[in-house]
């Protein structure tokens, strides 16, 4: 049978005041022990039962038959005690609820609200009762050591300061994976205009030719739709047809600023495509208004010897 714990017991095992008989030293031995004395690495582990009808008639002379607690509540056991610094018992740390251990919480009981009541007929067997039933420990505080306290929380902290490192390292990977898009991006659109500045600079440009045909009359390129001019066939001053206008590109005004043609090959192969100006061409449309020609100041061969145009 376990054992309960009273104040006055609990006290003289746990502090160093009595014991030796020498009047010149602090410091004293226990040399007598007694059937009443109780120790600590018996009392863990006790169980403390819920006697609320017969508590207030307990007192420390107080005696049970053997099997007594079975008409008592099993509310939980004795999980650790907390000591003041004289040595004497501050609190007992109670383990309740839960099934074998598992779901179990400690509960901080003041010392002086469990009772003992001793075996009639033995006097250093005894029971630890409370007057207080299951519900109300288990609704009790949760009791946390300073020390579970101090880990939870350098565990929170530790967790928000991974979080945060994890967080700074993906905003930081995002900004130089940004940095090295936009750096790509910005390479290669100078790239292209750096080219487009090349081609167009090494471009010859040819002048306009003075065209006059039987039937046929100059126009102004304001006369004339995209739909015009867009595959138009193209002519060389001597009437050689050298290809086509492919498309007409147009400027943030919206006027149109060039014309991509397309020169030589056979049914769309081996077509060499360059960009001219608008001043480089002239327009003739036929009396009827019904065909439309472009003439350039130059050759096939000097056309597909231009810088080949590439779309910016």
């Amino acid at each position: 049978m376990k054992r309960i714990l009273a104040t006055t017991a609990m006290t003289l095992l746990l502090s160093t005041a009595a014991m030796a008989d020498d009047h010149m030293s602090s410091f004293k031995t226990y040399d007598e022990p007694g059937v009443m004395d109780i120790y600590a690495s018996d009392f863990i582990g006790m169980r403390v039962y819920s006697a609320e009808k017969d508590y207030e008639t307990f007192d420390e002379n107080a005696t049970v038959d053997a099997g007594a607690e079975t008409e008592w509540d099993d509310i939980g056991e004795v999980n650790d005690i907390v000591l003041n610094r004289d040595g004497s018992v501050k609190a007992v740390i109670l383990g309740v609820g839960g099934f074998l251990g598992v779901g179990e919480k400690d509960v901080s009981v003041d010392m002086s609200s469990i009772k003992m009541v001793n075996e009639t007929g033995d006097e250093g067997d005894f029971f630890l009762v409370v007057d207080a039933n299951k519900q109300v420990l288990t609704d009790a505080p949760n009791f946390e050591r300073m020390m579970e306290n101090a880990e939870v929380r350098m565990d929170a902290a530790g967790a928000k300061i991974k979080s945060y490192a994890d967080d700074t390292v993906e905003d930081v990977s995002k900004t130089m994976k940004d940095a090295k898009d936009n750096m790509a991006q910005t390479t290669s659109e100078a790239k292209d205009s750096m080219v487009k500045t090349m081609n167009e600079i090494q471009r010859e440009t040819f002048g306009s030719p003075n065209i006059e045909r039987d039937g046929w009359n100059v126009v102004e390129i304001s006369e004339l739709t995209t739909d015009d001019l867009t595959g138009a066939r193209l002519y060389s001053v001597k009437d050689e047809d050298i290809g086509e206008i492919d498309k007409l590109l147009v400027n943030d005004s919206g006027e149109i600023e060039k014309a991509v043609l397309d020169i030589g090959g056979f049914l769309g192969i081996g077509e060499r495509r360059i960009a001219v100006t608008m001043d480089e061409l002239e327009i003739l449309r036929t009396d009827s208004g019904a065909d439309v020609r472009v003439y350039i100041d130059a050759t096939q061969e000097e056309l597909e010897n231009q810088p080949e145009y590439t779309a910016s």
